[in-house]
């Protein structure tokens, strides 16, 4: 891809831009089990725990589980939700492992009051790239 043609989004000779690095650290929980799987009172536990389970039947969720040594949560949690489930997972007495994604992302801005939203992910990275090789003061803020 050409950027180019992309010039009039960004070509470096407007004063007053800086990029936005936003941070964010996602969060999931891996609960672990004996290598038969769980037992009917950790499914329990689970269920009350995991909203993907909340949400299908007792037959269902025993069904998903059985024979299985560990199950992911599908819910990706915020920093401060991770804290609250986990404290409910140790009340609980589950084994868990905690899995931490970090998550980075640019947004261009311009006097503080313009941003510029560039929905094809090539084209706005090529442009995060050219802002940073110029030299664009970046911005860092941590998100949850």
């Amino acid at each position: 891809m050409s950027i180019e043609k992309y010039r009039y989004l960004w070509d470096g000779t407007e004063d007053g831009w800086e990029l936005h690095e936003i941070n964010r650290t996602s969060w999931n929980l891996i609960f672990l089990f004996e290598v038969n799987g769980p037992t009917t009172e950790q499914i329990t536990k689970l269920r009350k725990l995991l909203p993907e389970l909340q949400s299908i039947s007792s037959t269902e969720a025993f069904r998903l589980l059985k024979g299985k040594s560990k199950i992911e949560s599908k819910v990706i949690f915020s920093n401060i939700a991770i804290q609250q489930i986990k404290r409910q997972a140790e009340a609980m007495a589950l084994n868990f492992e905690v899995n931490a994604t970090e998550q980075k992302s640019y947004l261009p801005t311009r006097n503080g009051t313009q941003v510029l939203v560039i929905e094809n992910e090539e084209l706005a990275n090529q442009i995060v790239l050219n802002m940073k090789r110029a030299g664009i003061k970046v911005v860092e803020s941590y998100v949850d």
